[in-house]
């Protein structure tokens, strides 16, 4: 599935929590709704007057914040797309935005290095979180919401006390590396930090020991997300490829180049699919594994697949005969 709309690249895409809608920001200054039954936009909300860089439901699926280049962050209804509220949380471009679990309030974080906690419903600042000495980037919530997770360029990662506003633990990377994107498994148990150079850490969320490290890609990764069960994870960026990893090995499943560059992705709830924020201002919705894309085709037609059709479009032939156009040296 393809979904076509935005002009220009897309940066950030979400797919609501009852897996029937997707949220989408691009360099087009525009937040977008679609709905994925019937690949129809839904909505289009302008307001920003730069790029939006990230996108996120509320966790009841009912409200939508963005953030944007413009340094602020607006809330909109995810029903009629009205405006809700703009926020002012920083001083300089903002990175990402982030719903806390069960409360509505949210996290933001900037090119200003700092965190904030606020109410989206009056803007008030409650926590700024400060510490990370160059742009902080990634930022998650862990479900209990005690502590928020960050991540900054200065190769650092923070877990929070959301009580006392304190750092209760951290984890430099090796050898400083530049840390580009952060995500917290849905079990809350590891943390996934991506890097300028092309490397993927794994880490304990509970400690910030570092579990596991293995090299993805050879430009920088932009962004990491985790599949609905924690089992894998996704990793693209600017060598425009999607890569999937199990996430307890770092073994890598599947590798598939889509796109010029790929700026963020989202797991669907049924951890087969991905939506996939596109260089070329698209979204797409990609089979992660050909084993799904095969049992999804077989319920769409009425006769197996040919062998070639097999080929062609599965790029495998299992159990058919060689192809006579497939000469061997």
């Amino acid at each position: 599935m393809m979904l076509n709309g935005h002009r220009g690249t897309v940066q950030s895409v979400d797919v609501a929590s009852n897996n029937l809608k997707l949220v989408s920001g691009g360099r087009d200054n525009s937040v977008r709704i679609w709905n994925l039954t019937t690949a129809n936009q839904e909505r289009v909300m302008l307001g920003h007057t730069d790029r939006v860089v990230s996108v996120r439901w509320s966790p009841d699926d009912t409200q939508i914040a963005s953030a944007s280049f413009d340094r602020t962050l607006k809330i909109w209804d995810a029903t009629t797309g009205a405006l809700l509220n703009t926020c002012k949380p920083h001083i300089d471009e903002l990175r990402e935005v982030s719903w806390a679990p069960i409360t509505k309030r949210i996290a933001s974080s900037s090119l200003d290095k700092t965190i904030a906690i606020l109410d989206p419903t009056s803007c008030v600042i409650q926590l700024r979180l400060m510490g990370h000495k160059a742009e902080s980037n990634g930022i998650a919530w862990s479900q209990d919401e005690q502590f928020l997770f960050s991540s900054s360029q200065d190769g650092s990662i923070f877990k929070w006390d959301l009580t006392t506003g304190q750092i209760m633990n951290r984890k430099d990377l090796p050898n400083a590396e530049s840390i580009i994107a952060l995500a917290l498994s849905p079990n809350g148990a590891q943390i996934a930090a991506v890097t300028l150079s092309g490397n993927v850490f794994i880490l304990n969320a509970e400690t910030l020991e570092i579990q596991l490290t293995f090299h993805a890609h050879h430009l920088r990764i932009y962004h990491v997300s985790w599949s609905k069960n924690s089992k894998y994870i996704a990793t693209t960026g600017q060598d425009g490829t999607l890569k999937i990893w199990r996430s307890n090995t770092g073994e890598l499943l599947s590798s598939k180049t889509v796109a010029n560059v790929i700026y963020s992705t989202d797991w669907l709830q049924d951890n087969k699919r991905l939506a996939i924020a596109m260089f070329e201002g698209q979204i797409r919705l990609e089979f992660v594994f050909k084993e799904d894309l095969l049992d999804y085709a077989q319920t769409r037609v009425t006769r197996n697949l040919l062998c070639e059709e097999r080929r062609i479009y599965l790029g495998e032939a299992r159990g058919c005969p060689a192809s006579p156009f497939i000469v061997t040296p």
